[in-house]
């Protein structure tokens, strides 16, 4: 009876170590099954840590442009408005040289009513009296285009 005993737990053991080897063989295919997918897993993170990076340095690239195209047209519009100061100042300018000559007709009018009201001929006066008014006359004209300017 304790050989009958002895065989069967040897045959049980015998069964036992088989179903633990193949339990391990399992366990190993299982395991290299894992290894392959955190394998896999590795190779996608690298993937995506590659992609980000890319997008990074994208985003870097977009925000100096961004810096850069700010920076002229802050440099467009201090132009811009420079030219709206210059084109405001040439228009004052304008009406002023207007408004100047202007008065400098007027003037031109009242000064040759002025000298028509002198009749010069032979009996009445000489060249010397003539370039006296004439020279007196435009110095009048002068006077009154200063004091209008000014």
């Amino acid at each position: 009876m304790v050989a009958g005993e002895v065989r069967a737990l040897a045959l049980r053991s015998s069964a036992a170590a088989s179903q633990i080897k193949t339990l391990i063989g399992e366990s190993v295919t299982h395991m290299q099954a894992g290894v392959q997918q955190v394998r896999h897993a590795g190779e996608g993170m690298q993937h995506i840590v590659a992609t980000i990076g890319q997008v990074s340095s994208t985003l870097s690239r977009i925000a100096v442009a961004s810096q850069q195209e700010a920076g002229s047209i802050a440099q467009v519009h201090h132009t811009l408005a420079g030219v709206d100061a210059d084109m405001r100042d040439g228009v004052t300018r304008m009406q002023d040289a207007n408004a100047a000559a202007s008065a400098m007709g007027d003037h031109a009018a009242q000064l040759e009513d002025a000298v028509s009201a002198f009749v010069a001929d032979e009996r009445n006066g000489s060249a010397e009296a003539a370039r006296c008014l004439i020279d007196a006359g435009a110095s009048l004209a002068r006077d009154s285009a200063v004091g209008d300017l000014a």
